[in-house]
């Protein structure tokens, strides 16, 4: 399955939109950037789609990927981000 291409790249550019994003969000992306990298991620930054949601103490980082078929676990994933020192609290994915 690895060769094949499923990543919905129709749906990727349909849901690819001109926004404005609070430059707080780029900070807590650098976070999660850094970290994923350390953690000998690859990040596929033309297939993914990206998500910021806050509460009162995090940042909530969400990387989805559109996909052609349904696949088990369905390849996305959450980051949480401290407001407070930025530091990753937590990683999880599903493939």
């Amino acid at each position: 399955m690895s060769s094949m291409n499923i990543t919905d790249k129709v749906r990727l550019d349909e849901l690819r939109v001109k926004t404005t994003v609070s430059g707080i969000y780029l900070q807590a992306w650098q976070a999660v950037e850094l970290h994923l990298k350390a953690n000998n991620y690859v990040i596929e930054y033309d297939k993914i789609l990206v998500t910021f949601i806050e509460n009162d103490s995090d940042y909530e980082v969400y990387l989805r990927k559109p996909v052609t078929t349904k696949i088990l676990g369905g390849g996305g994933g959450i980051c949480v981000v401290s407001k407070k020192d930025f530091s990753v609290k937590s990683c999880s994915f599903n493939r």
